[in-house]
């Protein structure tokens, strides 16, 4: 999402450092789709007449690739839970990429069966009824970047 801010008047988005026409709608913030590093030019037009437009300025997007996260049980195997007493499985999510770019909070999903104890954190814990899959989500400190 590109954000700017102006004195008051209308914010126009342009693909151009000059001439062409405005990207449809105006205003701030606006989202735009996007698969590699991109430049936008932002303006802002008078509410007034003569509605005068100033500058572009620039607006940068760099895509940045996400590190590599993996996540792990220690113990992969239960057999016949329903016979066994219960059994506590750790699940761990590590980021693996080198260097480390981000950092990541993590969040856990499963179903019912699953029995999460914990679902937030690189390491939570588990007391599965039945065979389950589980899910985590790495969302990037400081961004709404999920993966």
């Amino acid at each position: 999402m590109l954000s700017a801010t102006g004195a008051g008047g209308t914010l126009k988005w342009y693909a151009n450092a000059s001439g062409g026409s405005a990207l449809p709608p105006n205003g701030s913030p606006r989202t735009f789709a996007v698969s590699s590093d991109t430049t936008f030019y932002v303006s802002e037009t008078t509410l007034a007449a003569p509605f005068c437009e100033g500058p572009r300025t620039a607006v940068f997007v760099d895509i940045v690739d996400p590190d590599t996260i993996t996540a792990a049980v220690d113990i992969p195997l239960i057999c016949s839970p329903a016979l066994t007493p219960p059994t506590t499985v750790t699940l761990t999510a590590t980021n693996v990429s080198s260097p480390q770019l981000n950092q990541y909070n993590y969040s856990w999903t499963a179903p019912l069966s699953g029995g999460l104890v914990t679902s937030t954190g690189a390491v939570v814990t588990a007391v599965p009824t039945a065979t389950t899959t589980y899910t985590v989500t790495a969302q990037q400190i400081g961004s709404n970047c999920k993966y």
